[in-house]
């Protein structure tokens, strides 16, 4: 998941700055900082937990905990929302005001991308959720061999038991293109 590479790592102490002609300082030092998408992005301080600031450097918010367990890891926001997962491996989603709007219960999940996000459930079954968390539909475990986003309403998809099996679902998980012409080399 696009997750994996979102989340904020552990470095070296740096100061972190704008990018401008004359860069200036934003808040305080950072061993990790993710970049601005939106309003806020997630860092943290020093033997602090994550926090998040505002484009002046201000804290908006500290997310260190959720019903008592320690939060390990979380994406920037995309459309509003942040995947978030805690320490017992469950990922849920939180808005840029810090309230958890999808709780964590899933074993894996992507950021929204067109009100979609990609998850998997506690029983291994990959779903499309909305961002109430509303089931959307469910993605066929034999379907996805590689978890994209949307984009333009569409999902890249290709089965893992034949990788000439590809194409592009909707919005709804309906199969509307799919790729007719076998590809050149086997894998």
């Amino acid at each position: 998941y696009l997750f994996d590479l979102c989340v904020i790592l552990w470095g070296r102490l740096r100061i972190w700055g704008t990018i401008e002609a004359k860069p200036q300082k934003i808040g305080k030092e950072y061993v990790a900082i993710q970049p601005f998408i939106e309003d806020v992005t997630p860092v943290v301080e020093k033997d602090q937990p994550i926090s998040f600031i505002d484009k002046s450097g201000k804290t908006v918010f500290t997310f260190d905990k959720y019903e008592n367990k320690a939060v390990m890891s979380i994406s920037n926001f995309i459309e509003g929302l942040a995947v978030f997962r805690t320490e017992d491996n469950l990922y849920g989603y939180v808005n840029t005001k810090g309230e958890v709007v999808i709780k964590p219960q899933y074993t894996s999940a992507s950021i929204f991308q067109e009100n979609i996000a990609l998850i998997t459930d506690k029983n291994d079954k990959k779903l499309a959720i909305n961002r109430k968390g509303e089931i959307l539909f469910d993605i066929h475990l034999s379907q996805i061999c590689t978890m994209s986003l949307y984009h333009n309403g569409m999902l890249l998809f290709c089965n893992e038991d034949d990788f000439d099996q590809m194409g592009c679902l909707n919005n709804k998980g309906e199969k509307v293109i799919e790729r007719k012409v076998p590809l050149p080399v086997k894998w």
